[in-house]
């Protein structure tokens, strides 16, 4: 019998037949069509009722952008086209930068255009205009039944390979379950740490190694800073927890350069036109690509160190101007994601990023960041929101074939037709929803990861973007692959997709970092490193060690040079692995000792020691003699 990590493992095997027919997204568009239907009928009105030619032509404007000059005589006919043209990209701003007023603009601007310029009609123009209208009409209706009947086909066919792929995908979870455990991080793994903590350090005001493209959509600052500092919390929660120093100031720097002006102020912007507020407060309402990814950071952060420096009233002051300012804590980052999905649990309850989309991935950030705060605090909100969220992603955000969509448009119920790549579920959601975890990666292996001639391959389309800074790519596909299959267990597709991306990009040999490519791919692929079966998982979900909490750590070790490639404590030693770029010695600082107690610092391969003694506020410092790789122990003097 096939085994899942959810209690309900027999009821989640399956893609049910009621995913993918939500009611509420199925409701919204009802009635955003019969709005559109009305409107048709008030604008047939004039052309009916023959009134003049203005009117006429400014009323068939309301069947569709630039319908209203269909009605004309002569030239102005060929007009539609710039209008539509304007309304691709009148759309392509709501899309990008939730400016919900732009298609209202086109729209309702080309019909007056249309009543103010056309000076006589042709009597065909509402026949015209109505036979385009239903065409139009009857040919979306036509492909989204064939693509329902398809979806439902492939849902028919999955079901049917989903129990043996489910029984292969435990398998090889079980395998790597029983394997050892890395203890400490690689040269390579090392590689992506530096990279982040040099991007991390370096002054808020410096941008040197960033992209700045836009600040609305994936290529935003706050995206990179976000991945960057999930890197670093997941280095510190797998591999060094008692290692705070660089390690954790990197981390604070980063939440202090996300809070300025150059990263948020793209909130003021989306605020305005999208909600039609001057408030540009971007805690209150549908931010939750702010709330869930810094929240997330934030969460990590708390969880690994015990440190709640940001739950002070003011302690995070987004700056979306120069004068505009909104000082918050990390509990009303919280207190945000539960109130949005408090506010939308009886409809979507997955909650928009820019006004009016709403993106599960997004949504992904937020659950797990919520997971995060209970991991930190103690609490059990995710568990109560669960089983709503679920029921809601599989009803309203996938397709009857399980395919999860993008983005849904909350106010008309209309989603954007692209699904969200299969590979890149299985990390996203193993942390919250691992059955639907298990059941992605199932999938892929089965349909995008073929054994042709006896080697398994990977399956891409044929032109990929780089969503760090829109370049085509292959990056960014390979890594859903590569972050997936390590957070699965599955090695042999890691490696491959890892051997792939080594195969097609330049590789800088002395930083983990292929020039030409974002940094958000670059963090990406350096997090998914670090990654072993369930390790994403482990740092949500499981809290931190109490002994690691009290027991002695490692502060500042000397980076540049020097890295920390494993740091834990038992509650009263503390036993470390660091790696020195060039070998030396290096002065390393401790912090969290007993009162004025003596420590003897040794080194696990020479054998020998020196004693140093703790001030009265728990530090100390000593010089140790590293190399590429040195093991050390503090232990408390006898």
């Amino acid at each position: 019998m096939t085994t899942l990590a959810h209690p309900n493992a027999e009821a989640d095997l399956l893609i049910s037949p009621r995913t993918g027919g939500g009611p509420v997204g199925r409701a919204r568009r009802r009635r955003s069509v019969a709005v559109w239907v009305v409107l048709c009928v008030l604008g047939a009105l004039p052309s009916l009722l023959d009134a003049g030619a203005g009117w006429q032509a400014a009323g068939l404007g309301m069947f569709f952008p630039g319908a209203g000059f269909l009605a004309a005589e002569g030239w102005m006919v060929a007009l539609v086209l710039p209008c539509l043209l304007l309304m691709g990209i009148a759309w392509v701003a709501w899309f990008g930068s939730g400016m919900v007023v732009a298609p209202v603009i086109v729209w309702l601007g080309s019909a007056a255009a249309a009543g103010a310029l056309v000076g006589d009609t042709t009597d065909a123009g509402l026949p015209i205009v109505a036979a385009v209208t239903v065409a139009g009409l009857l040919g979306g209706v036509v492909a989204s039944r064939a693509q329902q009947r398809k979806a439902v086909a492939r849902r028919e066919a999955r079901n049917t390979v989903l129990p043996a792929q489910l029984d292969e995908v435990n398998a090889i979870r079980a395998r790597a379950i029983a394997a050892p455990k890395a203890p400490e991080m690689s040269a390579e793994q090392l590689k992506g740490i530096r990279y982040a903590i040099r991007l991390a350090m370096q002054p808020k005001e410096d941008w040197t190694g960033f992209n700045r493209v836009d600040q609305f959509q994936t290529s935003a600052l706050r995206y990179q800073i976000n991945q960057l500092g999930w890197l670093l919390a997941l280095a510190q929660s797998r591999y060094a927890p008692s290692h705070h120093g660089e390690l954790s100031e990197s981390q604070i720097r980063l939440v202090e350069r996300y809070l300025q002006k150059e990263v948020c102020s793209y909130w003021r912007y989306e605020r305005a036109w999208g909600h039609l507020r001057l408030d540009a407060d971007p805690i209150v309402r549908d931010n939750i690509m702010l709330t869930g990814y810094i929240g997330l950071n934030l969460a990590l952060y708390e969880g690994n160190t015990g440190d709640f420096r940001w739950d002070a009233p003011d302690a995070l002051p987004f700056a979306v101007g120069k004068r505009r300012i909104y000082p918050h804590s990390s509990l009303d980052v919280r207190d945000s994601l539960l109130e949005n999905y408090g506010r939308h649990t009886d409809d979507y309850c997955l909650f928009p990023c820019e006004p009016n989309w709403i993106y599960p991935a997004c949504n992904f950030r937020g659950a797990v960041t919520l997971a995060g705060y209970d991991r930190a605090r103690g609490t059990d909100h995710w568990s109560q929101l669960r089983d709503a969220f679920r029921a809601k992603l599989e009803a309203e955000f996938m397709r009857p074939d399980g395919t999860c969509i993008s983005l849904r448009s909350e106010h008309t119920g209309f989603a954007v037709p692209f699904p969200m790549p299969d590979s890149v579920l299985a990390k996203e959601l193993n942390a919250v929803l691992p059955e639907l975890a298990h059941r992605y990666w199932a999938l892929v292996r089965h349909e995008l990861l073929p054994v042709i001639d006896g080697e398994r391959r990977i399956i891409l389309d044929k032109a990929n973007v780089d969503f760090g800074n829109y370049t085509l790519s292959d990056a960014f596909a390979l890594a859903c692959y590569h972050g997936s299959a390590r957070e699965m267990g599955d090695y042999e597709v890691a490696d491959l997709a890892m051997a792939r991306l080594l195969d097609v990009l330049e590789w800088d040999e002395t930083e983990t970092y292929f020039p030409g490519r974002s940094t958000l791919v670059n963090a990406t692929i350096a997090t998914d490193r670090l990654l072993e079966v369930d390790a994403w998982r482990t740092a949500i979900t499981v809290p931190t060690d109490p002994k690691i909490l009290s027991g002695p750590i490692l502060g500042r070790a000397g980076f540049p040079e020097v890295l920390v490639a494993a740091a834990r404590s038992d509650g009263a030693a503390l036993d470390l692995v660091l790696s020195a770029r060039t070998p030396g010695e290096y002065e390393l600082h401790f912090e969290r000792l007993r009162p004025t107690a003596r420590y003897r610092l040794t080194s696990g391969t020479a054998g020998t020691g020196v004693e140093v003694t703790a001030d009265a506020a728990g530090t100390a410092r000593a010089t140790a003699a590293l190399d590429i790789r040195t093991e050390l122990r503090l232990t408390p003097a006898p």
